[in-house]
């Protein structure tokens, strides 16, 4: 944003809101807020304060967003909820928005305060002051080494200019500032959910990682256990030669087994099968452990790609299934009612799962037994279900294209059945299938990535 476009933001904004009460103050995420204005209701004021590109503008806002509460958003509701807009301008003809309010305290006193945004591209900041510029609070403080300190209690004073910038830009049209404004609301939601949810992404992505590097231990155990299985064609040797002590003794040093001579040969023969068996079992509990492993790592990186189509209430779902310690009622605000995620096509609704509680209730809760279920065969992935008893072409190609798009593939053999052919697996979310066939597919077509995307 240039500084000429800025100043027809700032003069169409005295325009519409000089006189203004400030309704609501929603923080998107931690550095998107928009604000509501009592008279002026066809447009919100979005505030961006990203690093790169900071800006300002009106836009239009159609769905109702709850805000982050907690640090700036109850500073700000408090500080400036209902307060009266009396004027809004620039400082120091520069990129630094100065909104000059009436708020009545606590004691019915009228106090006179200014909501500072400094626009500047990787110094962004929002600074309130009382009248006489006092800093009250600020999104970021600095010390008084910095060039531009902002302290609690000091005076504010302007960022020093830079000298480079230009002021005679041509202005961008204000109805083009506001669709970009507008489309920008869902970015600044997304990025509110990537902030939110940051340690639920964040334990998947570091129990991944620990995952894939136990799998390289447990190969070297294997190999180290395999090397070990010999013992068993030793035991079985020296007790084959026990009579025969040249052979025995020619055996013994052709293969540099370390024995106690002192110790009869039949007991050393049972030490070499005691460790033969213990390398055994040490094989069969590394498999073991080893398909765990590749089963939770599937699990987690299928999830992580499913979450580009999650919502708010979807991620919470998610984290309470996985860290409940984490993310309980404390945390954050249940949803009311649990939801199903679905498509349309040709009609009819295509229903899928985006965590185990969801697959397990759409196949065996919401689903009709001649509704026809589909799942990629041997890998992770969601319970896709056609809720149509005589599904069209149109259908069961979408519903195979989605069952490997939410497994993170674009391509493989998906099975399918009648979901009267499925039962409840030992674990909540899996289902056994009683019989089924195969669809092979080596390519999804870009409309049903579009159509997933935009899902009910």
């Amino acid at each position: 944003m240039n500084f000429s476009t800025l100043q027809a933001i700032i003069l169409d904004a005295k325009n519409k809101i000089d006189n203004n009460r400030i309704n609501n103050i929603t923080l998107i995420n931690s550095r998107v807020l928009l604000f509501s204005f009592s008279s002026f209701r066809n447009e919100k004021l979005l505030v961006c304060l990203e690093h790169q590109h900071p800006f300002i503008s009106f836009c239009k806002v159609e769905d109702s967003i709850p805000t982050i509460t907690g640090g700036l958003s109850d500073v700000l509701r408090k500080e400036l909820k209902e307060a009266i807009i009396l004027d809004i301008d620039l400082l120091n003809n520069d990129r630094i928005v100065d909104i000059k309010l009436c708020k009545t305290n606590d004691f019915f006193e009228k106090e006179i305060k200014h909501l500072i945004f400094e626009l500047i591209p990787f110094k962004s900041n929002l600074i309130l002051t009382n009248e006489k510029y006092g800093i009250i609070y600020a999104a970021h403080y600095s010390s008084l080494e910095n060039k531009h300190p902002i302290i609690k209690g000091m005076t504010y004073e302007t960022i020093t200019k830079n000298d480079s910038f230009k002021v005679e830009e041509e202005i961008i049209p204000l109805e083009q500032i506001k669709k970009e404004a507008s489309d920008y609301i869902y970015v600044a939601k997304a990025k509110r959910l990537m902030e939110r949810y940051e340690p639920l992404f964040k334990h998947m992505k570091v129990r991944s990682k620990s995952l894939k590097q136990k799998l390289k231990v447990l190969d070297k155990e294997y190999e180290d256990a395999s090397s070990r299985l010999i013992y068993q064609e030793y035991g079985n040797t020296l007790l084959a030669f026990i009579n025969e002590p040249e052979l025995l003794e020619n055996y013994i040093k052709d293969n540099n087994l370390d024995i106690d001579r002192n110790m009869p040969i039949g007991q050393v023969a049972n030490q070499y099968f005691k460790k033969y068996k213990k390398a055994k079992r040490t094989l069969d509990i590394n498999r073991q452990e080893y398909q765990k492993a590749i089963k939770e790592i599937e699990y987690y990186e299928i999830t992580l790609s499913q979450t580009d189509y999650m919502d708010e209430d979807d991620l919470y779902e998610l984290a309470k299934e996985i860290m409940p310690y984490k993310f309980n009622h404390s945390t954050l605000k249940k949803q009311s009612q649990s939801k199903y995620s679905y498509v349309i096509v040709d009609g009819a609704k295509i229903y899928f799962g985006k965590n185990m509680q969801q697959n397990n209730d759409i196949s065996f809760k919401l689903a009709k037994k001649e509704y026809m279920y589909f799942h990629i065969k041997d890998y992770h992935g969601s319970h896709v279900v056609i809720f149509n008893e005589h599904p069209s072409k149109e259908m069961i190609l979408t519903a195979c294209e989605m069952s490997l798009i939410l497994s993170n593939k674009t391509s493989g053999d998906i099975q399918y059945t009648l979901v009267k052919n499925i039962k409840k697996g030992p674990e909540l979310g899996l289902a056994l299938l009683k019989s089924y066939e195969l669809i092979t597919l080596h390519s999804i077509r870009q409309e049903t990535y579009e159509l997933l995307k935009r899902h009910h």
